[in-house]
């Protein structure tokens, strides 16, 4: 009983930003776990025609929701909290207005226009319907789960996220099989169950900021259009940029090798879900920091977390095999080579919206397009050439050229930002990034040739994780001072 009391205490004494971060990182990593070990069920029940519909359907509805919702739950979202956060939920409910009037506007233009549309994207009206359905009400859910996490909510967050996720799971397990059309079972039940989660946030936010008292909402309106939609192609670009891969490998390579390339790319984006759960942590707390001139933190946490990464990467990188022989079959084993690259690739996402902070902070977003079509356009033009001459596994390269490519620029252009609001030249140095980045590259390369000995490369992966842990132990105290922030107020309401 003791050393549960005191195991409870000790919990209690993390940062709430240390914890909100490995919470949302489960939840993700749950959420993620739960889809891809029911994949096998729906591969069964569906047909090969209809799964590939299955896809198209939510590839359409992707890309989308980038018009509909303008991705306003996103950075906007961030700094116009960080701006408004005394008039909170008349600034949500300016977001949700515009969210409701853009899916609308889209919706009509996309009626007069739909017999072209359905036979283009070769998905029948009853389906489109209810995909703006869904578009509407689904920024509603996020825009709660972005609040949520800007106020380090974890717990809300975890329980919804996973009862969402079980729920649809259920629902479209049993109406694939009780209902003859597959294909229309497993999209309306999945509509029906999101948007039965998402109507309630959408009338929540809707009596939390009545918009007959909101007296700010022009303000508020212009503020979150002016900061968004030069963002917009920069949505779209790292849609390509993440998409493009698998599009072009089956169009050059044949769908076998895209087969190959997506299971690799599923095990490989475990870390990617991994970062984007830590990032969701970092600009609340980044924002403190600016606000307080904190800077010396800014650096240490870049570093320390860019190190726990590059680590983490690393990790996964070796028990690859492993982790596509429990996924998959021995068929796709081949794929291992894959990992490495994309992988690595995560490393510079995670640094790319770490310094991404600075831009929506001084509310800078007019070249962010530009950032992120040249790497865009990079990574279609070097797969164009390279799948060709060296197949599929080429791709993951040019994943990680294009990424590697993205993270300089954008640090470039992070840097002249922050000069021209009079920041010291070592705000988030490069030196120390160089070094983490260069010996992350060569210790992921080095790690392939492990791969066909199993004794080397478990005792690598037991090496680092051992020093990770001492690291860890050792410097708690140190890491924990540096991720203290603002407590969060616990009358607050919780919903």
């Amino acid at each position: 009983m003791n050393l549960i009391k005191k195991t409870i205490e000790k919990y209690n004494k993390i940062p709430v930003t240390i914890k909100a971060a490995f919470w949302f990182a489960f939840s993700i990593i749950i959420v993620k776990a739960m889809n891809f070990l029911t994949m096998p069920i729906f591969t069964s029940i569906l047909s090969v025609e209809e799964y590939g519909s299955l896809n198209l359907f939510l590839s359409i509805e992707s890309v989308a929701l980038i018009f509909s919702s303008l991705y306003l739950f996103y950075n906007v979202f961030v700094s116009g909290m960080h701006k408004y956060e005394d008039d909170e939920y008349n600034f949500i409910n300016s977001l949700q207005t515009i969210t409701s009037i853009s899916t609308v506007v889209l919706f009509l233009i996309y009626l007069p226009l739909h017999t072209f549309i359905d036979n283009f994207t070769k998905i029948p009206l009853p389906l489109m319907i209810f995909m703006f359905v869904d578009l509407f009400f689904t920024p509603s859910y996020q825009f709660w789960m972005a609040r949520q996490r800007y106020k380090y909510k974890y717990k809300s967050v975890v329980f919804v996220t996973v009862a969402l996720c079980l729920t649809t799971l259920i629902a479209n397990i049993v109406s694939v099989m009780v209902f003859e059309n597959k294909l229309y079972a497993k999209i309306i039940s999945t509509v029906v169950v999101n948007c039965s989660f998402c109507v309630f946030f959408y009338f929540y936010f809707c009596i939390k900021g009545k918009i007959s008292q909101n007296k700010e909402i022009r303000k508020y309106i212009k503020y979150a259009l002016k900061f968004n939609l030069p963002l917009i192609p920069h949505f779209l670009a790292a849609y390509v940029l993440n998409l493009s891969d698998r599009l072009m490998i089956g169009y050059l390579a044949g769908e076998r090798e895209a087969g190959l390339y997506s299971v690799a790319y599923s095990i490989s984006s475990i870390m990617i879900f991994v970062n984007t759960a830590i990032n969701q942590v970092v600009p609340p707390w980044f924002y403190k920091r600016m606000d307080d001139k904190d800077y010396g933190s800014i650096n240490r946490i870049c570093r320390i977390v860019l190190l726990f990464i590059a680590v983490i990467n690393l990790l996964l990188i070796l028990i690859a095999p492993e982790l596509i022989k429990i996924f998959s079959t021995n068929e796709y084993l081949e794929a291992i080579w894959v990992v490495p690259p994309i992988a690595s690739s995560g490393f510079f996402i995670f640094l790319i919206d770490f310094i991404a902070n600075a831009e929506y902070y001084f509310d800078e977003t007019r070249k962010t397009k530009w950032i992120s079509i040249i790497p865009a356009i990079l990574n279609i033009i070097l797969n164009y050439f390279l799948i060709i001459h060296f197949g599929y596994i080429a791709a993951g390269y040019t994943t990680l050229i294009s990424y590697i490519t993205f993270a300089v620029i954008r640090y470039i252009y992070m840097k002249s930002i922050v000069k021209r609001h009079g920041l010291h030249k070592g705000f988030i140095g490069w030196k120390p990034i160089l070094i983490i980045a260069i010996v992350f590259l060569l210790l992921s390369s080095v790690s392939l040739i492990t791969y066909n000995y199993v004794v080397v490369r478990y005792s690598v992966f037991g090496f680092l994780f051992l020093l990770t842990l001492t690291v860890v132990i050792l410097k708690k105290e140190k890491i924990k001072n540096y991720f203290k922030t603002r407590e969060i107020n616990p009358n607050e309401e919780s919903v």
